[in-house]
C-alpha cells in the first residue's frame, strides 16, 4: 500500500497558497498512492471558505481512500474550541 501523509497545510487563501495547494496536490497524483491522510491544521483560522480549496485538492482522483484529521486550527471559527490534551502547551 502506498500512502501519502500532509500536514499543517494552514491553508489562508493569501497570496501563495492557492499555487501550494496546485503542487501539493499533483505531487501526490504524481505518487499514485492507495490511501491520502492529511493530519492536523488544514486552515489558518477555520473559516469556511478556508476549507474548500483543501477539500477540492484532496478529492479529486488521487487514491480511492482519503482521511483527514483535524487541528486545533480547523475548529469552525466562532464555534466552539476543541479540547486538547491536559498536558498542551497551546492555548485552546
Amino acid at each position: 500500500m502506498r500512502l501519502v501523509f500532509c500536514s499543517d497545510l494552514h491553508y489562508a487563501a493569501e497570496p501563495g497558497d492557492e499555487q501550494a495547494l496546485e503542487r501539493a496536490g499533483a505531487t501526490i497524483d504524481r505518487l499514485k498512492p492507495d490511501m491520502v491522510v492529511i493530519a492536523g491544521d488544514l486552515t489558518a483560522r477555520g473559516l469556511v471558505e478556508q476549507f474548500a480549496p483543501v477539500a477540492e485538492m484532496a478529492r479529486c482522483p488521487k487514491a480511492p481512500l482519503f482521511f483527514d484529521i483535524s487541528g486545533n486550527r480547523d475548529s469552525l471559527a466562532g464555534g466552539p474550541p476543541p479540547s486538547g490534551p491536559s498536558d498542551s502547551d497551546l492555548q485552546y
